[in-house]
């Protein structure tokens, strides 16, 4: 219901009520001293109120770095951020999610741009910072609903049939389990296993999924989210080496770890024979297009690793190759990355972001990939590549930074 209050001379103010809703509205209010007034409604969206929430936040968040506690300013951004929630209690809420989602993604590009600019703890990069810090907390679920999907049980039957991924807790001693072959040992042979019929874990689960490459050895790095990570952690609740799980994808058993310590939301699958086996079965994960987007950075630093630095400077973009020549590549190469080490260290992917433009190159199609790299002398390296998409639609390297 909305009021609308009216006088044609400043005196004798009149009121009427209006009904409205979620629809439309065009309606023309008639009062008594002739006045007509047209009044035209249009509902705001649930993910226009979502911006508006977040909004609100972001400015309270500001006011309370710049002010004290008493300043009129500060006050005002807390009161109108109050006074939404009142009005709003379903707040945060999936919308609200999806909304910070979108907005995280480019205030994390923003982020790495300040930090080449200014380099890290800069004042520069504390407001967003602290903003990233805002969108995590409100992508998070709410409480009740954790609890409610963390009890939840579900059998391999409730899943989608293009799911994937099930983490089950091994039960040999429980007649209503169900027998699992090709669970394939150290000794290569093929054995059973009775298996629970109550999915802890399955593909909506996970958050993030990464390739984490060895030598020969792939295995995927797991992320749950929070819900996820809180049927694991419940799940292997008890006495160290009391819970055994099994990894099960595609029907198969690839993994059966005992568990030592409670596990919470990281957890990895081995036995996958090789990358582009990973690469495949990131495909049914929400988070697999990271891993595709990213796979040409890391066959191209994979050349790097071999000491192949001149067919790393052959392979890269013209823009890249336009900015120095291939002694001065290999010079700097030398210098920067032969010191932490030889070989195919570990990495994993932290971030992916595409954007269209970067500070001191020309507007087009970008990638901007963050690894976090384990080399032999340098364990906690963080690798940032940045790709561009050439005129023939290939993705080559045009940027390299190690820190």
């Amino acid at each position: 219901m909305a009021m609308v209050t009216t006088s044609s001379d400043g005196t004798d103010w009149e009121t009427k009520e209006l009904q409205i809703g979620n629809e439309e509205l065009s309606q023309e209010l008639v009062f008594a001293n002739g006045l007509r007034v047209e009044i035209l409604w249009t509902p705001t969206s649930p993910l226009a109120k979502a911006d508006e929430f977040i909004d609100f936040e972001i400015e309270a968040i500001k006011a309370r770095a710049a002010y004290l506690e008493n300043d009129p300013i500060r006050q005002h951004a807390e009161q109108k951020l109050a006074n939404f929630i009142a009005a709003n209690p379903d707040f945060p809420n999936d919308e609200s999610r999806e909304v910070a989602t979108n907005r995280r993604a480019e205030l994390v590009v923003k982020i790495i741009s300040l930090t080449k600019q200014f380099g890290q703890g800069h004042a520069e990069i504390l407001q967003p910072n602290r903003e990233l810090e805002l969108l995590d907390q409100v992508m998070e679920i709410g409480e009740k609903q954790l609890l409610r999907d963390t009890s939840e049980v579900v059998s391999p039957g409730d899943l989608p049939k293009e799911n994937r991924l099930q983490v089950r807790r091994v039960a040999q001693d429980d007649p209503n389990s169900e027998v699992l072959e090709n669970h394939v040992t150290d000794d290569g042979q093929k054995h059973e296993l009775r298996v629970s019929r109550e999915v802890i874990v399955w593909d909506q689960h996970i958050e993030r999924a990464g390739i984490v490459s060895e030598g020969e050895e792939h295995r995927l790095d797991i992320t749950l989210n929070k819900v996820g990570g809180a049927r694991m952690s419940h799940a292997t609740l008890g006495e160290p080496g009391s819970v055994r799980l099994a990894i099960i994808v595609d029907g198969r058993i690839t993994t059966a770890p005992v568990v030592m310590n409670q596990l919470g939301n990281r957890f990895q699958i081995s036995g996958l024979s090789s990358r582009e086996m990973a690469l495949e079965l990131l495909k049914s994960f929400p988070s697999w297009e990271r891993e595709i987007q990213a796979d040409d950075a890391y066959r191209w630093l994979m050349l790097i690793d071999e000491e192949e630095f001149g067919k790393s400077y052959d392979s890269a973009s013209a823009f890249f190759r336009k900015a120095l020549n291939r002694e001065q590549w290999t010079a700097m190469l030398s210098q920067l990355r032969k010191p932490l080490g030889v070989g195919l260290p570990p990495r994993k992917i932290k971030q992916v972001d595409e954007v269209r433009s970067l500070p001191g190159v020309p507007d087009g199609e970008y990638r901007v990939i963050q690894f976090e790299t384990q080399f032999p002398n340098k364990r906690d390296a963080i690798e940032t590549v940045t790709l561009t998409r050439e005129q023939d639609g290939v993705w080559r390297a045009s940027g390299y930074f190690i820190r």
